[in-house]
């Protein structure tokens, strides 16, 4: 907006400029017009477009965007050119100008909008469209009667100006955003831009440098004219500073929102690591468990309770596999088989084992062999696995959890996860939920190539424990990643189904994170959301240099600008003035030099004449022009040349007045009374003489003598005679 108000100020100034020449110079400033009002609403539309935001990266089509260029200016042409007929503009010209140039605006903007090739393609509302396109030309005409007849609003020219330039702004910018109002982007849009395109960040700084250099040499050309008064310097300081700090803000913004682009980017692919480290971890611990499957399905014989221990103790769990709690091996067990099986336990030197919790059930997965053996293991020796659908566990997110995964590894013959369980070893202290991963193993030799045959052949179920925090801890170090990374059972993201949490305290506070993104993974068949959220450690390093020096030089370099503006229209309004005080001084002067009856003369200290009045010049008989090429030496006719540089020498001591005798153009000699009076101009030496013609007092003066001495005379006779 503040582009469109600012390019309609230079343009209403162009169009003024233009009224007041003629000839070659009117033309140039309709072009400069021209260009000036052109680019002003082709910067003010992409920097509009600039502010779209989609959930798709956007390109403009090269050619499309330039192309665009050429209505704008056609219309803004139109316009100065209906200004140019002056007083052959009647009201169904300007009408008649309106309307195409509004056409012209709106073509500038719909050609704009092709640029931006999206599939499917953009739809418009028709209504709204041609709302947009009266917005235009009601504009259109407003402008072009601001441009003819504004200089007879009785304002102050420079406020006449500005007022038209924010009234012409509005018009524009509000037909662009009546016209988005009417543009729909349908859902799932793509932009399809060839390679011949221009991103986002690129357009910012072609319309920004652009703009910059249209609006530089408009305010150069305002500055320089001489029309520009003194109180004219704070009002043009302003608008600099205004489209100085646009430029800056539009230049720093582009830069942020290259460097989110740039952040955003990094933090996908952090993301990505994140889900894939977990994938991969997970993948390994299934191969760890058809390890020990391979153990069991390839024996005849029944794996002992000392062979199991000495494999899982070769696999350096704890070392090699952070993560895993322990492994069970659960073998079925049928009712009719529990006692038999319980014995056979007891007699491996364990006389308090037992399948629990109490009761009958058509079947039993009791915890036979768990390693590592140690104290927190020996908490779920016995424990029946397939219990937990009519026993259920606390802190278990929905009943028959384990039970379900141990059937779904049964029928599929594949490694199975269980959902959001509370582990039967966990204390109040260092709480944590967990999950089980079951593998199933069938009898040797048997059959398993349906369901049917793998549940009657199943012999039990390698199961791998699992804490969440543990296993996340092994995965990555959240604490040195500069992210929260929350994990969920399922596809929904709620408190209930949350299985870990890096942080619970923003969790709880609900704190907004810049960058949050949730990735669905499946870990043996079992749906988890992966919900990976920015910390400020992380927002932090965005790359802030970049913008941080466009803002800071920018705000500067426009603090110097407006501040060099006001000083230069200030200097040459006040020069300016001074100039014109000069000016109508020397012209007084002049006039009261050659209004004066006395002969004035200029001349250096060698007698060169430099200026003369016209009573001079009457007074020797010789034009301005010849007495300017003339020595004074020619018009004395009492010295010589070098008498009188002497005299000329000696009015440095002095400033006498004196009598000589001067010289007419028709050799006629006459008395001169001279006053001369040195002094210095610009270094130089001249000498001012002010010359009166005598030539009738000394007659009367020779009359007055002649008149004594006859006096005189009569009376030494009379004197005599007595």
């Amino acid at each position: 907006m503040l582009i469109a108000i600012i390019g309609s100020f230079a343009t209403l100034d162009h169009a003024q400029r233009m009224r007041e020449t003629s000839g070659r110079a009117a033309k140039l400033w309709m072009i400069a017009g021209s260009i000036t009002l052109g680019m002003s609403i082709w910067g003010m539309h992409f920097v509009g477009m600039l502010a779209l935001h989609l959930p798709v990266s956007l390109a403009y089509d090269l050619k499309l965007t330039l192309l665009s260029i050429l209505p704008a200016m056609a219309a803004a042409l139109l316009g100065f050119w209906v200004q140019c007929c002056k007083a052959r503009v009647t009201a169904g010209r300007l009408m008649g100008g309106g309307l195409l140039m509004g056409l012209g605006i709106s073509a500038m903007h719909y050609t704009g909008m092709a640029a931006l090739r999206m599939s499917p393609p953009v739809a418009y509302d028709p209504p709204v469209v041609m709302l947009s396109v009266a917005i235009a030309i009601v504009a259109s005409w407003g402008a072009l009667l601001l441009m003819h007849r504004g200089g007879r609003i009785r304002l102050p020219p420079m406020l006449r100006l500005t007022l038209g330039a924010i009234i012409m702004g509005l018009a524009i910018s509000g037909m662009h955003y009546t016209a988005m109002l009417g543009t729909h982007f349908q859902s799932g849009s793509i932009c399809t831009a060839d390679t011949l395109r221009v991103e986002p960040g690129t357009l910012a700084v072609l319309v920004s440098f652009g703009s910059m250099l249209l609006f530089g040499g408009s305010f150069f050309l305002i500055l320089f004219d001489r029309r520009v008064a003194r109180q004219d310097a704070r009002i043009l300081a302003g608008l600099v500073l205004a489209f100085s700090l646009t430029l800056t803000y539009q230049l720093w913004n582009n830069a942020q929102q290259s460097a989110v682009r740039i952040q955003q980017i990094e933090f996908d692919a952090h993301v990505h690591g994140i889900t894939d480290s977990i994938n991969k971890r997970m993948k390994t611990y299934e191969q760890v468990m058809r390890g020990v499957d391979g153990l069991f399905s390839n024996s005849p014989i029944p794996i002992s309770r000392e062979e199991f221990h000495e494999y899982i103790a070769r696999l350096w769990l704890k070392e090699d596999f952070p993560g895993i709690q322990g492994i069970r091996f659960v073998p079925l067990v049928p009712d009719a088989g529990k006692d038999r099986h319980v014995a056979a336990m007891r007699k491996e030197n364990l006389p308090a084992y037992k399948i629990w919790p109490e009761g009958r059930r058509d079947s039993y997965a009791p915890s036979a062999y768990v390693e590592p053996f140690d104290l927190r293991n020996l908490q779920v020796f016995g424990y029946d696995m397939l219990s937990d659908r009519d026993h259920v566990r606390p802190g278990d997110s929905a009943p028959g959890l384990r039970r379900s995964a141990l059937e779904r590894a049964r029928d599929s013959g594949e490694t199975a996860v269980s959902g959001k369980i509370r582990l039967l070893f966990e204390t109040r202290e260092d709480l944590q939920n967990g999950f089980v991963m079951a593998l199933p193993i069938y009898k040797y030799g048997a059959p398993r190539s349906s369901v049917a045959e793998r549940r009657a052949n199943l012999a039990g179920w390698i199961v791998s424990i699992f804490r969440m925090g543990d296993l996340m801890s092994g995965i990555f170090d959240v604490r040195d990643t500069g992210f929260d990374v929350n994990v969920f059972d399922g596809e929904t993201v709620a408190e209930e189904m949350l299985m870990y949490a890096s942080d619970r305290s923003n969790l709880a506070s609900g704190k907004g994170a810049r960058f949050q993104r949730s990735e669905p993974i499946e870990i043996a068949g079992r749906k988890w959301t992966v919900q990976v959220r920015s910390q400020p450690a992380f927002e932090e390093r965005v790359e802030q240099n970049q913008s941080r020096i466009i803002a800071a030089g920018g705000i500067a370099f426009s603090l110097l600008l407006a501040l060099l503006t006001w000083f230069l229209v200030s200097s040459r309004a006040s020069a300016l003035q001074a100039a014109a005080a000069l000016e109508r001084a020397s012209r007084k002067s002049e006039m009261l030099l050659h209004m004066a009856s006395d002969g004035i003369q200029i001349f250096d200290t060698d007698g060169n004449q430099l200026q003369v009045n016209d009573a001079f010049c009457r007074m020797h008989g010789y034009a301005e022009e010849e007495l300017l090429t003339m020595n004074l030496a020619q018009l004395n006719a009492q010295w010589s040349k070098e008498e009188l540089l002497e005299k000329i020498a000696a009015l440095q001591e002095s400033n006498p007045i004196f009598e000589t005798r001067h010289r007419r153009r028709d050799g006629s000699i006459f008395d001169v009374e001279v006053s001369a009076t040195r002094m210095e101009i610009n270094g130089e030496r001249l000498v001012f003489g002010a010359v009166r013609d005598i030539t009738e007092r000394k007659r009367a003066e020779e009359y007055l003598r002649e008149s004594e001495h006859r006096l005189r005379e009569a009376q030494r006779v009379a004197h005599i005679g007595d």
